[in-house]
């Protein structure tokens, strides 16, 4: 899930989507996220985007890079 979390913010990060709530319906009307959990972003944002931050961190630390967040997430 942490992973699909930065994957997200690469999506906004690159403006593939023009709103957030765009990506959050994708992935509950596209992928099966949730609905209850409002999309993977508010999902992330209901984690705490600075412990989905250092997850990912500790995650790319110790498998690699595909898990390192993007600098929009950083700077959020």
């Amino acid at each position: 899930m942490l992973r699909m979390a930065g994957e997200a913010f690469y999506v906004i990060e690159e403006e593939i989507v023009q709103r957030e709530s765009d990506l959050d319906v994708a992935t509950v009307l596209g992928v099966g996220f949730p609905d209850f959990r409002g999309g993977v972003l508010e999902y992330a944002c209901d984690l705490g985007l600075d412990h989905v931050l250092g997850q990912l961190d500790e995650l790319a630390e110790r498998y690699g890079e595909r898990f390192l967040p993007c600098e929009l997430l950083r700077e959020t």
